[in-house]
């Protein structure tokens, strides 16, 4: 179920063309609203992480997780180091400040034993035991 045939992206290439030409014309009529960045929906997230997991694709789902689970734009999860990350026995905290770096506030961020796919701890103890070596020091 999530690997597509080549078939499909050849036949669907006229469809998402014809999409994107109506887009277009929507924002130069103004009728079309954008954000910078449109949420997902839960359900969507954790479609996300099982596409991950299913191909393989450890690091996207480490960085979906943490995402999802510290609240943060993509930029902010990029600067994450493990010196600013606390782990206790049932929760991670990491320490955010504001830009002008005066006010702290903590995210914590919990294990997810229903649903594996979801889970931060399970996410970051694979990613940790598959590269390792980046941390050998």
């Amino acid at each position: 179920p999530y690997n597509l045939p080549r078939s499909y992206g050849i036949e669907m290439r006229p469809y998402l063309d014809n999409l994107e030409k109506e887009l277009a014309d929507a924002k130069s009529d103004g009728k079309v609203t954008e954000q910078d960045a449109d949420p997902i929906c839960f359900g969507l997230y954790k479609q996300l992480c099982i596409w991950a997991v299913m191909t393989g694709r450890v690091f996207v789902w480490v960085f979906l997780v943490l995402q999802w689970n510290l609240m943060a734009r993509p930029m902010n999860v990029d600067g994450i180091s493990f010196q600013k990350v606390i782990v206790w026995f049932s929760n991670i905290t990491r320490t955010k400040k504001d830009r002008k770096g005066a006010n702290t506030t903590e995210k914590h961020c919990y294990a997810n034993p229903e649903n594996p796919f979801i889970c931060l701890f399970l996410a970051l103890g694979c990613y940790l035991c598959i590269f390792q070596q980046k941390f050998d020091r």
